[in-house]
């Protein structure tokens, strides 16, 4: 993701009910180690999965997956299409209510999302500077559009 000690640039808070999945920068830098999702990575993941799967997070997971929403992220551009629907499986997923803060400026960085139903205010120094809608993958720097 973004460098160790990045902190955030903006608060991002749900203007409404939303739903998100979300990486911690933890878990990613394992994938990175481990090559990308080498076997023994993808047999981990599998178990996780299984641990938490609900049919909610199925839901979202197989949305995400099908519209390849990581693909548009730099991080991810050179990954495959199978490591990237690996990754979308180690996803958490999660709901927060209205107000609630998901990334707050100034903290550290260490956590991205892929928000995958509702909506977010984002906020630098206090000014709205935009929304983000469904589909929007937020929270790491270098996580941009081409």
């Amino acid at each position: 993701m973004a460098e160790t000690n990045a902190v955030r640039t903006a608060t991002v808070t749900a203007a409404e009910r939303i739903e998100v999945l979300s990486l911690s920068r933890d878990k990613l830098s394992a994938l990175t180690q481990a090559g990308y999702l080498d076997n023994h990575c993808l047999d981990k993941l599998k178990q996780v999965t299984q641990e938490r799967n609900s049919n909610g997070a199925k839901v979202m997971r197989a949305y995400a997956k099908e519209k390849n929403i990581l693909a548009n992220c730099n991080i991810f551009k050179k990954t495959s299409k199978k490591s990237l629907h690996c990754i979308i499986e180690l996803m958490k997923f999660q709901s927060y209510s209205l107000g609630i803060s998901l990334i707050t400026q100034g903290h550290v960085a260490d956590q991205m999302y892929v928000l995958m139903k509702g909506k977010c205010s984002v906020h630098v120094n206090g000014m709205h500077v935009t929304t983000l809608t469904e589909m929007a993958v937020f929270g790491v720097s270098k996580c941009e559009k081409q």
